[in-house]
């Protein structure tokens, strides 16, 4: 069983480390800001959203969820490739490329992350809120201004 609550592992070091993976994949991963999404029907997994207006665009970046490793390759979505983008009543997010590449995943505030804790000599699956509220706003406010620069 999982212990929401283990005291070895914190959000501070969640977040460290999804950000290291994420910095890992991408150049220039300064500039971007970057949440935690899951995976909804056919895009199911855990995936690293870093986005940015100037540009506007996004990259996602699939990770393994118990160990924030990237998985397969980052895809960025632009001006210059996206075909859709849409959002439901439940902030569930949908991003199609001309390619034909379709994400789709929400940004919760406050996700419960599995994460496989290694700190001590028996790695154990945790889970741990991640505190993500304004950074799940801000993203929020990046769709919306994303979808404003398709009209």
């Amino acid at each position: 069983m999982t212990d929401p609550h283990n005291e070895s592992f914190s959000d501070a070091e969640l977040k460290r480390r999804l950000r290291e993976s994420f910095d890992s994949q991408i150049p220039n991963y300064g500039s971007y800001n970057v949440v935690y999404a899951t995976g909804l029907a056919g895009s199911g997994g855990c995936f690293l959203i870093g986005y940015r207006s100037q540009p506007l665009e996004c990259i996602v970046a699939p990770i393994d969820p118990l160990s924030g490793e990237p998985l397969g390759v980052a895809r960025t979505v632009s001006l210059t490739n996206i075909n859709e983008i849409g959002v439901d009543g439940m902030n569930q997010v949908q991003l199609s490329t001309t390619t034909g590449k379709v994400f789709r995943f929400t940004v919760p505030a406050i996700p419960l992350v599995r994460w496989l804790d290694s700190s001590n000599s028996t790695p154990h699956e945790v889970l741990i809120p991640l505190e993500q509220t304004s950074d799940a706003e801000d993203f929020g406010m990046f769709v919306d201004n994303f979808m404003s620069a398709l009209s």
